[in-house]
């Protein structure tokens, strides 16, 4: 830019839910729209045609995944999901990437991984309700890129670190 400050930074907010605008949206919404513009470029990827033109009409970038993630409950990810997530990040130059529900996790995570760009998983994806094979995968994800020292206690239990 001419005046010597950055560009804003691209963040991917990447949400699978339903045809409604209520809690988890809401929150999208919330963050999407409080987001200091200079700093920051919100990019909403979702499964949502009416949380779409929300974030539409707050002025993130948009892309809307028809047909849901093809993931589902299988433990690896679908090649054609990461495949897509990776363009997605590429075309919007992510380089922070906020997942808030297991669907499109896996997929995501993947891909973020292969583009070297920092995941970030909501709290709505409950330790909780993860098994230890999918615990184990996120870490093998996330695990090459992450400077373990700098690892709060808490984080490491819940991605089983060694």
């Amino acid at each position: 830019m001419p005046d010597g400050r950055s560009a804003p930074t691209p963040i991917l907010f990447v949400h699978s839910g339903r045809d409604w605008i209520r809690g988890s949206e809401r929150c999208l919404l919330d963050l999407v729209g409080g987001l200091d513009r200079a700093r920051f470029a919100p990019v909403v990827w979702c499964d949502s045609e009416v949380l779409a033109a929300e974030a539409r009409a707050l002025g993130a970038a948009v892309e809307v995944r028809r047909g849901g993630w093809r993931s589902g409950d299988a433990l690896l990810p679908s090649r054609s999901d990461v495949g897509l997530a990776r363009e997605v990040m590429r075309r919007h130059s992510a380089r922070l990437v906020h997942v808030n529900d297991d669907m499109p996790l896996k997929s995501v995570l993947a891909a973020a991984r292969s583009a070297r760009v920092w995941p970030r998983v909501s709290s709505a994806v409950r330790p909780a309700s993860r098994t230890k094979v999918l615990r184990w995968f996120i870490a093998w994800i996330v695990g090459s890129g992450v400077d373990q020292s700098k690892m709060s206690n808490r984080s490491k239990r819940f991605f089983l670190w060694p």
